[in-house]
């Protein structure tokens, strides 16, 4: 009699080339594009074309760790964000060329406007900020928070920013008044790593040092889903395009694939040697990638049929189920990709650009 497996990530390639650990992903935001980005404390970032095992680019220009990369709506152009003060933005092809935008500290992040050709920015000089990429300068700052800001991000409209920083808050800006119209505060001695929106911009997910996942609805002004599924703080988080699924990265090596409209942990992947640092869906969604303080990328396939439904807000059950958290942990599936004939490494041999 045939036997069917349930369906689970499959791990595609394993990707090597930097020399330190890396600090950002970022797909091309085509939705058909196979080109990832990944940026490292070696002062570099990688352009990999995921369907060749052979080649990358490297860009090189920042004098110290690139903590960010994002790339612009329409795929054409990637932004960078350092600790050398400056963001950069490339024209990302062989005979490309970038422009340096100089900031007051350290850039923990940047994203481009979903629309237009605006850039927002995390710093260490407790500001969010959006700088012209027509006119290569500085445009407005959001102030509020009182430390470093870890991470901002643009909502789906464009309309709004939502930003973390080690002040214990997370924060919504309007992006016209540059009013601050909504905080959320965390207890204790927490801050948040990683901020992300779901697709129908209504909600806003947080990643803890904690180890905890929170979302909360927009327009409620409430917690609506609280997830402790990890052992340590939470780096990175990001929404699939249904909005029905989440990946994680944490601390503790491992990442977890989050079911929003159950509310609980389906799948537990491990096989980095270190820090699980980055993730990132691809613009389809049926692909994602993880990278870590290991100087590795693994890229793999979600393998799981998606119902686009992006109504979570009753899924509000995870905030009870924290409570008996152990047997919701029982329920995720572990996958080393180790012991998987998945498991492929990529040769190193790039080109460098300048």
């Amino acid at each position: 009699m045939e036997s069917f497996e349930d369906p689970a990530p499959i791990l595609l390639r394993h990707f090597r080339g930097h020399h330190g650990p890396i600090t950002c992903l970022a797909y091309n935001s085509n939705q058909h594009s196979n080109k990832l980005a990944s940026s490292s404390t070696d002062k570099s970032v990688n352009l990999w074309n995921t369907e060749d095992r052979i080649r990358c680019f490297k860009f090189s220009g920042h004098s110290d760790i690139v903590n960010g990369v994002a790339w612009s709506h329409n795929g054409q152009l990637m932004a960078t964000a350092s600790k050398d003060r400056t963001i950069k933005v490339w024209v990302p092809t062989v005979r490309g060329s970038s422009c340096t935008f100089p900031a007051l500290s350290a850039v923990r992040s940047v994203e481009f406007h979903p629309k237009d050709r605006k850039l927002v920015t995390a710093t260490d000089d407790k500001a969010v900020k959006l700088w012209s990429i027509d006119t290569k300068r500085f445009a407005q700052s959001f102030l509020g928070h009182t430390n470093r800001v870890n991470c901002a991000r643009y909502s789906p409209s464009g309309k709004t920013v939502a930003s973390c920083s080690d002040d214990r808050t997370l924060k919504l800006f309007d992006v016209n008044s540059g009013e601050c119209v909504q905080t959320f505060t965390e207890r204790g001695n927490v801050h948040g790593n990683d901020v992300a929106w779901h697709p129908n911009g209504g909600l806003i997910a947080i990643a803890l040092s904690n180890s905890q996942i929170k979302i909360f609805d927009i327009k409620a002004r409430k917690l609506i889903q609280l997830y402790s599924v990890h052992l340590d703080g939470v780096n990175s988080i990001a929404f699939h395009p249904s909005g029905n699924l989440m990946i994680t990265a944490s601390e503790d090596g491992s990442t977890k694939v989050l079911d929003l409209l159950e509310g609980r942990p389906i799948y537990t992947l491990v096989g980095h040697d270190d820090a699980v640092t980055a993730v990132t869906f691809s613009g389809d969604g049926s692909n994602f990638a993880t990278a870590s303080k290991d100087k590795q990328i693994m890229l793999w396939s979600l393998n799981m049929d998606i119902i686009n439904d992006n109504d979570i807000s009753s899924a509000q059950r995870s905030i009870e189920n924290d409570r008996n958290m152990g047997n919701i942990l029982d329920t995720s599936v572990m996958i080393d990709p180790r012991k998987t004939t998945h498991y492929k490494f990529c040769p190193d041999d790039y080109d460098i650009m300048e």
